[in-house]
């Protein structure tokens, strides 16, 4: 384990840092920021049209049906 006086290790002189360094921090944020925008779309629609409801009795009645009668 390294000390705290060790610095952590450094890319070669030779190797100078781009401009784009933080390109793909960047992209992955905007790509969770699209995930979110998107969920949120899903969940207002779901929330305000009543289908998911719909679904979940259809299915909840399907299931029911289909059980045998208790003895």
């Amino acid at each position: 384990m390294p000390s705290s006086t060790q610095s952590l290790p450094q890319p070669p002189a030779d190797h100078p840092r781009t401009a784009d360094a933080g390109q793909a921090t960047v992209e992955y944020a905007l790509v969770l920021l699209a995930a979110a925008a998107i969920a949120v779309l899903v969940i207002t629609w779901a929330t305000t049209t009543g289908r998911v409801g719909e679904l979940f009795d259809r299915v909840f009645d399907n299931v029911v049906a289909d059980m045998p009668d208790a003895p």
